[in-house]
């Protein structure tokens, strides 16, 4: 299994012919790999070829083994000419390994070799990160037809990609705008100029957070208890509603089974801070500790600051 990567590898292609000679389902196929069953399929029906290098109409006809003038090329001239299609070659696997009649089949047959799908997969890969996948042809056409709806028209983005059909969505417009690669400007849009870019929450770096649960993970809290197993533990949580309504902080003594709540008015750090502070103040050093020896928090970014927490009044 290849893990969470969406691409498949030269190492996964090769696995993949060795599976299908053995006729093993898409299903199985995806799940050995670790892929979607659909993806396993899509794969094969893209990069599969023909062993011979003929045309689609220069297949073997369905009444060859019947017509009196069959000859090479008339599949152009008889009328009465079809191609004789495998049914293995209509859905998965989509090409002919596998298939038991495959040395005495006289069709034409579709085949799979992983080093061409890597190669290929490649040079996709690199095409697609160069720019635009459209020929200078088809980008002015583009450019010329929303030149003339936005211009003249006047209409929103999404109608006119929807009834010009350009082949392009409203995202890729947008990218095409910002990149500079079409001509229109983001002031000839009706409603892109009314938006300011969103701002992106800074996220603590992955040093920091690693710094902040060294000796705080779950596997040290089960180690805790092993070593000390009558220590009281306290389970805190957070248990949120709608958004922007009042959300809750609960503390779970496992002990005695006990649930404290208190209402607060956002999910920040700080209101969580506030309370448990709060319970310092009330509770002497001693009872403090004996409730809340151990605080079992998640990964909530409401106990992102377990120093302060631990720190005692």
């Amino acid at each position: 299994m290849t893990g969470t990567n969406k691409h498949l590898t030269y190492e996964d292609r090769l696995q993949l012919l060795s599976f299908v000679s053995k006729n093993y389902s898409m299903r199985k196929i995806g799940t050995i790999l670790g892929k979607a069953p659909s993806s396993i399929s899509r794969e094969l029906k893209l990069n599969r070829y023909r062993k011979h290098r003929f045309n689609e109409s220069d297949g073997l006809c369905i009444h060859a083994r019947t017509c009196p003038s069959i000859k090479r090329g008339c599949s152009q001239t008889c009328s009465l000419y079809r191609i004789d299609v495998c049914t293995r070659l209509t859905h998965a696997p989509w090409i002919c390994l596998g298939c038991s009649s495959y040395v005495s089949c006289h069709k034409s047959k579709l085949l799979y070799d992983p080093k061409k799908a890597q190669l290929r997969y490649e040079k996709l890969l690199r095409t697609t990160r160069l720019g635009p996948y459209l020929s200078k042809d088809g980008l002015d056409y583009i450019n010329s037809t929303l030149e003339t709806y936005l211009k003249d028209h006047r209409q929103p983005i999404p109608h006119i990609l929807q009834h010009t059909q350009l082949g392009i969505s409203s995202s890729t417009f947008y990218r095409y705008v910002e990149n500079h690669i079409l001509s229109i400007k983001a002031i000839d849009c009706l409603r892109k100029v009314r938006y300011t870019p969103r701002k992106k929450e800074k996220s603590p770096s992955n040093s920091s957070i690693q710094a902040i649960r060294k000796g705080r993970t779950y596997a040290d809290f089960l180690a805790y208890c092993k070593k000390y197993p009558h220590a009281p533990i306290a389970e805190c949580d957070s248990v949120i509603g709608t958004q922007g309504s009042p959300v809750l902080f609960t503390i779970l003594l496992r002990k005695s089974n006990f649930m404290l709540a208190f209402k607060r008015e956002s999910n920040d750090c700080q209101s969580v801070l506030d309370h448990w502070k709060w319970l310092q103040e009330k509770l002497s050093l001693v009872e403090f500790i004996n409730l809340f020896h151990i605080a079992l928090c998640d990964r909530g970014s409401e106990f992102s600051k377990p120093n302060d927490m631990e720190t005692l009044l």
